[in-house]
């Protein structure tokens, strides 16, 4: 099973089972969990639903609440915590059409950009190690199967 006879069909059945699951997730995910980029583009279909949105900046604070930019579209969200202008938030809350979320849990993410930052640096560091030990130990070709140790 782990040799390289029929190294093609396992190399590329992985991709394709992987490649399934994506186009399962994109067409299920917004039934089950809809964001609010899908709310206002239709929102009569998602009145009344739970709804999430994605971290974004807060455009500006009110007294009911905040507003936020979702596609070049706004959303205000009525909530008791009312971040700061720039603060990036994640909100959860029922979906009132045209544009009003009211807000069940809202979770300040402070400076996210640079905690997004940090982690995309350490993911390729750690990719850039794992890379580094496997091409010192395997080289690559296609004559007789995929990966074959160095001499």
């Amino acid at each position: 099973m782990l040799g390289n006879r029929y190294w093609a069909f396992k190399f590329i059945l992985p991709l394709l089972l992987l490649a399934g699951m994506c186009l399962h997730a994109l067409w299920q995910l917004p039934k089950v969990r809809p964001m609010s980029v899908h709310c206002l583009a239709h929102p009569t279909e998602y009145e009344g639903r739970v709804v999430w949105t994605g971290s974004q900046p807060v455009l500006e604070s009110t007294s009911e609440g905040f507003t936020l930019r979702a596609e070049g579209k706004i959303l205000r969200v009525q909530s008791d915590l009312k971040p700061a202008a720039g603060r990036w938030v994640v909100a959860r809350g029922i979906f009132r059409a045209p544009d009003l979320l009211v807000a069940q849990q809202v979770k300040d993410l402070g400076r996210f950009p640079l905690h997004r930052r940090s982690a995309y640096g350490v993911s390729f560091a750690v990719l850039a190690v794992w890379l580094w030990f496997f091409l010192k130990r395997f080289r690559l070709g296609l004559r007789g199967g995929l990966f074959h140790p160095k001499p």
